[in-house]
């Protein structure tokens, strides 16, 4: 869906009129990021549901600091599409560190 949706984002965006022609960037970015948002979002509820809060807060507050971090490094070289690219960077990340505390935890 992701691959569907970044490919034919010029046209998805049409239909809301030429003005978000700029935006094709951004969506593209966005769907890139969707699988590692989903991975995320499942690992999250399954620490809400061991209960381990303090490391989620801890992880959302690192997605957070990373998201923002790219966003005002960048945002005045590639304007609109940094925030994709930082949601990315931040989502990618976030993905990477529940698959290495997941293994980590099979192994003990």
């Amino acid at each position: 869906f992701a691959v569907i949706l970044g490919l034919g984002a010029p046209w998805v965006l049409l239909i809301f009129g030429k003005s978000y022609q700029y935006a094709v960037p951004l969506l593209i970015w966005m769907a890139l990021a969707a699988p590692f948002t989903s991975v995320n979002k499942v690992f999250f509820m399954r620490m809400q549901v061991e209960q381990a809060l303090p490391r989620l807060m801890g992880l959302s507050l690192l997605s957070t600091f990373i998201y923002l971090l790219v966003f005002f490094l960048f945002i005045a070289r590639w304007d609109l599409m940094v925030v994709g690219i930082g949601w990315l960077a931040s989502q990618l990340l976030l993905a990477g560190i529940c698959f290495v505390t997941e293994q980590k935890g099979r192994m003990s």
